[in-house]
């Protein structure tokens, strides 16, 4: 199962996602791997209509979400009703195809409560 990773400013702590070579905090080098983990929760949105080639879901939900650490990032969202706080977490699954060939990467899915 592939898990999402930043990396962690050794300086300052700050943590980044999608990793870095420079903290953009303290311009520090010496960075470490992080897990994002599997919990996050979504700050903001927006639905695309004019999409990139390959993608087949119009509109596309795209959003910035809020880790537990604090880092965010950006991606595609799977729900088609979202709303602000929602909880999500990362999944790694094909986004697109560029030229007949899948393009793989983390987008969001809803977490589902068991009742």
């Amino acid at each position: 199962m592939q898990r999402m990773m930043g990396v962690k400013c050794k300086k300052c702590g700050k943590i980044f996602y999608p990793k870095r070579a420079r903290c953009i905090n303290c311009k520090s080098k010496e960075l470490e791997d992080i897990e994002m983990g599997d919990k996050c929760k979504l700050v903001t949105y927006t639905k695309l209509y004019a999409i990139p080639m390959g993608i087949k879901q119009i509109p596309l939900p795209l959003g910035i979400v809020e880790f537990e650490n604090g880092a965010r990032a950006l991606g595609q969202i799977t729900a088609e009703e979202l709303e602000i706080g929602m909880n999500l977490r990362p999944v790694w699954g094909p986004l697109r195809k560029i030229r007949g060939k899948e393009v793989y990467g983390f987008e969001f899915e809803p977490v589902v409560r068991k009742k």
